[in-house]
Formats: C-alpha cells, sequence, structure tokens
C-alpha cells in the first residue's frame, strides 16, 4: 500500500481512508482492485504517471486498448505479460502489467538481462515455472520441491525460493523466513545490484523485507519475478508472476 501510494503521489493515510474495504492495509493481494485518491485540489501539479504499474482487466477491455491508453506499444506490453498465451483473449479481473510509459521494444536501452553464472538462473527460472498456478497447500506436502510441509500457507515465499534454489543447485542451504534466506544469500557472496542489473535467477526482496520472489526476466530494467504469492481468495499463496514493490532490492550470486 505504501508503494502504491508512494507511486500515485497521495499519502498512505488518504489510500487507506479511500480503501475502507481493505481492513489490514499490510495485506493486499494481486487482482485486489485499490482505489486512488484525487489530489488534495489547489494549483498543485498531478503526479507523474508511475513508470509501471498493474491494471485489473474490466469489461470491454482489449490489450491494445489497455496499451494505448497507457501510452506504451502493444509489443511492449505483450512482452511485459508473458503469462498471457493469447493476447486476443484477456479475462476481467486479470491483472496485466503496465511497463514504463513510452515502451515501445525499439533498439533503445539495455536489452534483457542474461541470466547467473555457475548454476544458471535459466535453470532456476525454469524450475520455478514448472510449478505456475500451483498452490503452496498442496506444493509443500507434494515432495517436487524440499519444501517444508508445516510452514503455514500464507507464508511460504522463502520457502518456495530456496527450495527452487536449493534443487537447482545454487545454494546448499533451506529458509522459510525472508530476513534470513537474505543473510545467508550475502554470507555465501551474493551480493546487491539495482534493478538495471538484477538478472534471471537472481533474488528480489520486497516489501520492505516481508517477502521474496526470484527474478524471471528483465527488460531494460522492467523486472518480472516468479514466486509463492498470496493471490487465493482465501490469503494463501500460489506459485505465479509478480513485480517489484515496497523497496525493492535484488541479490545476485557471487
Amino acid at each position: 500500500m505504501s508503494g502504491i501510494a508512494a507511486s500515485h503521489g497521495v499519502s498512505l493515510s488518504a489510500l487507506e481512508a479511500a480503501n475502507p474495504q481493505i481492513s489490514n492495509p499490510n495485506r493486499i493481494y494481486p487482482g485486489q482492485v485499490i482505489h486512488i485518491p484525487g489530489g488534495s485540489g489547489g494549483s498543485a501539479a498531478p503526479a507523474p504517471k508511475p513508470a509501471s504499474h498493474d491494471y485489473t482487466v474490466r469489461s470491454g477491455d482489449t490489450l491494445s486498448g489497455i496499451a494505448s491508453r497507457n501510452g506504451v506499444s502493444l509489443a511492449a506490453l505483450e512482452r511485459a505479460n508473458p503469462q498471457i498465451s493469447n493476447p486476443n483473449r484477456i479475462s476481467v479481473g486479470q491483472v496485466i502489467h503496465i511497463p514504463g510509459v513510452g515502451s515501445t521494444g525499439g533498439t533503445t536501452g539495455p536489452g534483457p538481462v542474461q541470466g547467473s553464472s555457475g548454476a544458471s538462473g535459466s535453470k532456476v527460472v525454469d524450475l520455478a515455472k514448472q510449478f505456475l498456478g500451483r498452490n503452496a497447500s498442496d506444493l509443500k506436502h507434494s515432495g517436487q520441491l524440499p519444501m517444508d510441509s508445516w510452514v503455514s500457507s500464507d507464508l511460504c515465499c522463502a520457502n518456495f525460493v530456496t527450495a527452487v534454489l536449493q534443487k537447482a543447485g545454487a545454494i546448499n542451504f533451506h529458509s522459510d523466513n525472508v530476513s534470513e534466506t537474505a543473510s545467508k544469500l550475502q554470507a555465501q557472496g551474493w551480493h546487491k545490484v539495482d534493478a538495471a542489473h538484477a538478472k534471471p535467477g537472481d533474488v528480489c526482496i520486497l516489501n520492505n523485507g516481508d517477502h521474496v520472489e526470484l527474478v524471471a526476466s528483465n527488460n531494460g530494467g522492467n523486472v518480472q519475478l516468479i514466486g509463492s504469492n498470496n493471490s487465493n481468495a482465501d490469503g494463501t499463496q500460489k506459485v505465479g508472476y509478480g513485480h517489484p514493490y515496497g523497496g525493492a532490492w535484488y541479490l545476485t550470486p557471487p
């Protein structure tokens, strides 16, 4: 919520007041619609459009129409949403990531960042993608990943990320805690990089240290994540794509 407020130039208290349906401002979900209040009036200029943001599909929307309204090319919008297999078919309530305004998919700017060395980033990401759509409640008992089965199904983000990294051979430990995961990675030589240099397979610490995901792709600083997210209606987690928020920072292997 604080990240959304900052990106739209409103105070956190104003955003909370405009969304009384949100009982816990520290827990919001992908696909949830949040009302952004207007400015306080006067002659102040409107806040600039955020460099990137998520949009919830409404009735009558088309991908080309969404691209046009947000000032990005259709090609850029399609690249920012690889989970959409058919760009001519989107659904009401579906969350679409809008890349930075002016993204055209041309040759300017940095290209996609390549995967990590060692246990390759592509191996980590390919492994994570095998579990897209799987509920943490099921996956932690499946035996397909070295996840701890006793961890609450709404708190499995580190459980999933470290299990994927373990199975891919990128790390030799497991953790169910975000802060511990970050500390152990740094103790093993993983170091911080900015968004422009984050590579597929790197680790992203989000929401001021309360959440963790893996970098799935990076197109010129437009980072897409993959991890165990609180996207189910009951608040439990499911493996899916996400995007950085809440003071996100990145760790890359040595």
